[in-house]
């Protein structure tokens, strides 16, 4: 089923945020600013899943990759430490792993996601199926218009064609979900 597929994938990656950004604050824990990006970039990640739409992802992707961002965070800090502490992480070297790890998860997870998403068919099949219903109906009231009796119901023939067109788009319109 391509909407469990779906859920789940969210899921999943929304357990990976949730760790990635505790990571990331322990991380950054002495030096706010870089706080705050790193859990502004998770919180742009978030509002993606819950509002945008996937061609919107796709195309903020293009622009500002929350991940990359990330990423780019953790080097930083890589380098912020390498350079105080003359080539040697420490005791940082578990957590930037930890954290390249996450990340490489979490992009592999969105890759999945939008290409289940990317199953679906697109919007012009729905506009399509919208316009034949339209069609539908106004044959339906154009031919049935004639056949209408002295007490104002339509003929037998009218009432069984307008039970197998409606049959007909309910059954095209099932297999689009």
């Amino acid at each position: 089923n391509r909407q469990q597929f779906i859920q789940d994938g969210v899921a999943q990656e929304s357990a990976f945020l949730t760790l990635i950004c505790r990571n990331l604050l322990t991380l950054f824990g002495n030096d706010k600013e870089l706080a705050v990006e790193a859990a502004q970039t998770v919180a742009d990640q978030v509002r993606i899943l819950v509002k945008e739409s996937r061609g919107s992802e796709l195309t903020l992707l293009m622009y500002s990759d929350p991940y990359s961002r990330m990423l780019e965070l953790v080097s930083l800090k890589e380098s912020m430490v390498m350079a105080e502490r003359g080539g040697e992480l420490g005791g940082h070297s578990n957590i930037l792993a930890s954290c390249r790890d996450i990340l490489n998860d979490l992009v592999q997870l969105r890759a999945k996601r939008l290409s289940n998403e990317a199953l679906s068919l697109p919007p012009t099949h729905f506009f399509v199926l919208t316009t034949l219903t339209m069609l539908i109906l106004l044959g339906y009231c154009v031919a049935t218009l004639p056949t209408v009796g002295p007490d104002g119901e339509p003929s037998f023939v009218s009432s069984v064609l307008f039970g197998v067109l409606f049959t007909v788009y309910i059954f095209f319109y099932s297999f689009t979900n």
